[in-house]
């Protein structure tokens, strides 16, 4: 299980903005914290899979903060 830091704040339109410090550039709008965070998940594995792809390396999880989201598709 991969394990990042989400950091989740309101935006400036009235929307949830989350975005992971790890992957720079993901960033999500949501209508409420919940779709945020569920958006953020689905955004991290895609760049995941993007990465695979690609043939390339996952960043370590550097960022620290109370708020986390976990995937289990990649990292064993």
């Amino acid at each position: 299980m991969l394990t990042y830091c989400v950091k989740i704040a309101p935006h400036y339109s009235g929307l949830i903005c989350a975005h992971l410090p790890d992957f720079p550039g993901l960033v999500v709008l949501g209508r409420d914290h919940d779709e945020a965070k569920d958006l953020a998940l689905a955004a991290l594995e895609q760049e995941l899979e993007r990465l695979v792809n690609a043939d390339e390396s996952f960043p370590r999880p550097k960022a620290r903060g109370r708020l986390t989201i976990s995937t289990r598709r990649f990292g064993g």
